[in-house]
């Protein structure tokens, strides 16, 4: 069961999640089924200072997406309880991410494809390599199964991407596989 904390007080607003359906007669409709205000969890890293806040706007599993008699937003509702990784193996994860002032995420690596959008504050994207590039408001990261950090640059406001995970194949480099590794990020489950 995962446990659900107030987002934070500070400079940004928490977003809600609207999502569409279809009523009896196949008319598209707001979905009512889930509440809009967006449940969130403290994350942390290995020295357990507070890094921010996760949320889980969506999740879905399967390739193409079962939308019919509302499949998605069940396994939606499942994850919500349950709780999931930073990915869903065979599935796509929409994450809001409130990042602390200052604060850097461990290096870590998912099996997935990741489309990180900046929607405020500015976020540097840090490569195990040493590479870093700064990422300004409206700024978009494609991650492509590399270890990586986020650092918001702010030391007084929190910073906020979204981020759009996709399942991937495992990737291999030089024969070897490349594995998930959250590295010491707390707050969210493994997966098995």
């Amino acid at each position: 069961m995962m446990k659900f904390v107030e987002h934070k007080s500070h400079n940004l607003a928490p977003p809600k999640r609207y999502i569409s359906g279809f009523d009896n007669q196949g008319r598209s409709i707001i979905n009512e089924l889930i509440d809009p205000d967006i449940k969130w969890t403290d994350v942390s890293n290995d020295s357990n200072e507070h890094s921010g806040q996760f949320s889980l706007v969506y999740a879905t599993k399967g390739f193409p997406i079962d939308i019919s008699e509302s499949n998605d937003i069940n396994f939606y509702k499942k994850s919500l309880q349950n709780g999931v990784s930073i990915t869903i193996p065979g599935g796509s994860v929409m994450r809001v991410v409130d990042m602390a002032p200052g604060s850097t995420s461990p290096m870590h690596r998912t099996t997935s494809i990741d489309y990180g959008i900046v929607l405020q504050g500015q976020v540097e994207a840090i490569m195990d390599s040493g590479d870093s590039v700064l990422l300004n408001k409206d700024d978009i990261f494609v991650q492509r199964g590399t270890m990586h950090a986020w650092r918001n640059t702010s030391a007084t406001d929190y910073a906020r991407m979204i981020y759009i995970l996709i399942s991937s194949k495992p990737l291999e480099v030089d024969g070897k596989a490349l594995r998930e590794d959250l590295g010491g990020v707390n707050g969210v489950p493994r997966n098995e």
